[in-house]
């Protein structure tokens, strides 16, 4: 029974790195490519105005959504700083959390 669970043990070790090494030729692949040009996908000419649609389109989405979690780290977070009399500071917690970091999370998914 020891000796079973340690094969599988080790099965699984190597089989994740395996697949690993396969991501790690994959990735090295893509820089490559990008970096000399090569390639029908490769090209800035047609990658370029496709980065620019989306960062531009993606904009309201993220302005909603931002407005939503402030409105709700706000209902939230009342309380919390009533407690100790800082009510008047929620705004600038909130807004540093969305912005620093709540926003760029939001904009990489």
């Amino acid at each position: 029974m020891f000796i079973a669970t340690v094969a599988r043990f080790g099965a699984e070790v190597a089989r994740r790195i395996a697949e690993f090494g396969v991501f790690a030729r994959f990735s090295a692949a893509t820089v490559r490519a990008l970096i000399k040009g090569t390639g029908s996908w490769a090209r800035w000419p047609r990658i370029a105005p496709q980065l620019y649609l989306i960062g531009t389109r993606s904009v309201p989405v993220l302005a909603l959504i931002g407005a939503f979690i402030g409105a709700i780290l706000a209902i939230e977070g009342y309380v919390q700083f009533r407690s100790l009399g800082q009510e008047h500071r929620l705004g600038g917690a909130i807004s540093v959390s969305v912005v620093k970091q709540i926003g760029p999370v939001l904009a990489a998914v």
